[in-house]
């Protein structure tokens, strides 16, 4: 089975300068676990995941290592929500998208997002070295049939 067979066509995207508070709130009311982030023509830009969004309110390594003691104060992590909402998608987004296409067999996408540890992978179409956004699959579209195909065979 081909990823085509199983993708969602269409997929809810956002632009580089949508604020942070959308971004959340596109990613938590639409209960995806991506957010493509597109430019001109579609083209696909970079990507945000729900992880993305929660690692911005924890400390960074950096604040970790030279102040331990406030970076485990989880009550000050709340304080930094204020802070994140000056964000912008360009701010928070992964540039380097681990991608697929609609010809793509299903267990290779599946393979993708797991060595890569990603939960899913937007479906593009090259033209004139241009990405284009077509789709999107996840690990839950891909599992699910995988399961749906096993209870039939019983």
């Amino acid at each position: 089975m081909k990823v085509l067979h199983l993708m969602s066509k269409n997929p809810i995207s956002a632009t580089p300068n949508i604020p942070f508070k959308d971004v959340w709130k596109l990613i938590f009311e639409k209960r995806i676990s991506g957010l493509p982030i597109t430019g001109k023509g579609h083209q696909l830009v970079g990507i945000i995941s729900e992880e993305d969004l929660i690692e911005r309110l924890y400390p960074s390594y950096e604040q970790y290592f030279f102040d331990p003691l406030s970076a485990k104060n989880f009550e000050e992590m709340e304080k930094n929500l204020t802070d994140v909402s000056k964000l912008r998608a360009k701010d928070v987004m992964n540039k380097n998208v681990f991608t697929t296409t609609e010809e793509t067999p299903i267990m290779k996408a599946a393979s993708v997002m797991l060595v890569n540890r990603v939960s899913c992978l937007p479906v593009i179409k090259t033209k004139k070295g241009m990405a284009t956004l077509i789709g999107i699959i996840c690990k839950g579209d891909i599992f699910g049939q995988l399961f749906r195909s096993m209870r039939q065979k019983k």
